[in-house]
């Protein structure tokens, strides 16, 4: 996977075009983008007088001894023309809290940030949210690390298994978050079509591609952020699935 720096300069020269949303890494391919492809992408923006709203909420969760690079660490122009959103909800398990922080250099897009989040009322946390946060931030790299090398023991797991036992799917490699992107285009083009057939014959429910855009048919997403006896069930009902469907057809 790669950005098309073609296309993305034509959309970017629409005049309706004022901000780009960048997922870094990319989810749901598990792409961890490269500091020259963030530095084109930066420049590229700013050119153009788009605003890079760069989705880091993945970024916590990379491949062990592996990081990815926040947009606005690369240069002035990526620092000063972008708002980067990050979470620890993913990474630390703590969705309940419903927290997330904006991080903003420049001093005019911070004033609009600010005056967005609390015109449509999301800048008040509850009591548990701001001090599980800096918990999380501040003492849990210990659990986190611990937790990276289970989640890709996991992926790693998944990928053999595919490799040895499903023919049919091929796991796109990958270096960031527990969700797997998952090629089944040599079963079936119809991402739809196939996952409900899995609910309904296994019980295993799975994402469809096509939920991700116009490109994502003829794959499905995983999520891997489980224990491994839950991981063997899951594999277990995909195998079985896919010979079912095989047979359907």
């Amino acid at each position: 996977y790669y950005i098309d720096f073609d296309n993305l300069e034509k959309a970017f020269k629409d005049e309706k075009t004022t901000m780009i949303i960048f997922c870094n890494p990319a989810n749901p391919v598990s792409r961890i983008w490269t500091k020259d492809e963030l530095e084109r992408l930066g420049k590229l923006a700013k050119d153009n007088n788009v605003i890079v709203l760069s989705d880091e909420i993945h970024g916590f969760l990379t491949r062990p001894n592996t990081s990815y690079i926040p947009f606005f660490s690369v240069n002035d122009t990526n620092k000063y023309n972008s708002v980067t959103a990050i979470s620890v909800t993913k990474a630390f398990n703590l969705a309940g809290i419903h927290t997330s922080l904006c991080i903003c250099f420049n001093k005019d897009l911070y004033k609009k940030v600010n005056r967005q989040i609390n015109t449509d009322e999301v800048a008040e946390p509850n009591v548990f949210s701001c001090v599980s946060a800096i918990a999380a931030l501040n003492k849990g790299r210990e659990w986190l690390d611990s937790l990276r090398e289970v989640l890709f023991s996991n992926r790693d797991y998944v990928g053999k298994y595919i490799d040895e036992n499903i023919k049919e799917l091929h796991l796109i490699n990958g270096d960031a978050t527990y969700l797997l992107w998952i090629d089944i285009s040599k079963l079936t083009k119809d991402s739809d079509l196939f996952i409900k057939f899995l609910k309904e014959r296994t019980g295993l429910i799975l994402s469809s591609g096509k939920t991700y855009g116009k490109g994502g048919d003829g794959y499905i997403r995983m999520n891997v952020a489980c224990p491994k006896v839950i991981l063997d069930d899951a594999l277990n009902r995909l195998k079985e699935g896919v010979k079912l469907f095989k047979e359907s057809l």
